[in-house]
């Protein structure tokens, strides 16, 4: 039932046979954040913002106007995994979906992504010493 992903795949699968070394700049890109995050959604959609970063470290400013087109396209099929990652309800992969937790996402671009992500049990009601 395997369902997604095979867009975000062809692009990088494209830029590998075109840009090989950033096609696998922004392959790592996807696999870290994969590792980190356990979230594919997120990972495609960090890689594909960093086509434009690894374009200009690899200084192939060509590729820039076509990462642009190629970003707006891909944001606008995963809306609503935005969405979801935006409720903290997209899912981890490998997880269980759990109705006692829930999982808040602070995404920030500077150039660099970075996902910190923190789970907290919604049903959970420890007193606080205070």
């Amino acid at each position: 039932n395997f369902k997604g992903g095979k867009g975000v795949a062809t692009m990088l699968g494209v830029l590998l046979a075109i840009y090989f070394q950033i096609g696998l700049a922004c392959c790592a890109t996807w696999l870290v954040i994969l590792m980190l995050a356990r979230i594919s959604s997120l990972s495609a959609l960090i890689a594909v913002l960093s086509i434009a970063v690894w374009s200009l470290i690899f200084n192939q400013i060509s590729l820039i106007g076509l990462s642009i087109a190629l970003s707006v396209l891909i944001f606008w099929r995963h809306r609503e995994n935005i969405q979801r990652l935006l409720a903290g309800t997209e899912p981890k992969i490998g997880a269980k979906a759990n109705p006692n937790q829930a999982q808040r996402f602070y995404h920030f671009s500077l150039g660099l992504d970075v996902c910190l992500i923190q789970h907290f049990d919604l049903i959970s009601k420890k007193s606080t010493p205070f």
